[in-house]
């Protein structure tokens, strides 16, 4: 016969998945029929929006506000990242919409 259980299973996500992406688990699936082997354990990613970044293929992308003085002049401004925050250098004369890396 069959019976149930919960078992908890360790999966590795790499980077760069998109949503709907799905990973698979050799063997760690239910238990085939009269004795088989088990079948494969399939995972589907679901990538949740975040507040501040948005995606664009591999690339995150975050609209920072920069006051006029500091676009006119130049700054050092703290940002945001998944890996903590960092510091990133507005040139003098930056301009609207100007893109930064």
């Amino acid at each position: 016969g069959l019976h149930e259980a919960a078992e908890v299973v360790d999966v590795v996500v790499p980077p760069g998945l998109v949503d709907g992406d799905e990973l698979v688990q050799g063997g760690q699936g239910h238990a085939g029929s009269r004795g088989g082997a088990a079948g494969d354990l399939r995972v589907r990613i679901h990538v949740a929006a975040d507040a501040h970044l948005t995606r664009h293929g591999d690339d995150l992308h975050l609209t920072l506000p920069v006051a006029i003085h500091e676009a006119v002049l130049g700054a050092r401004l703290p940002v945001p990242t998944l890996d903590g925050v960092i510091t990133v250098r507005v040139p003098p004369g930056t301009q609207t919409g100007q893109r930064l890396r």
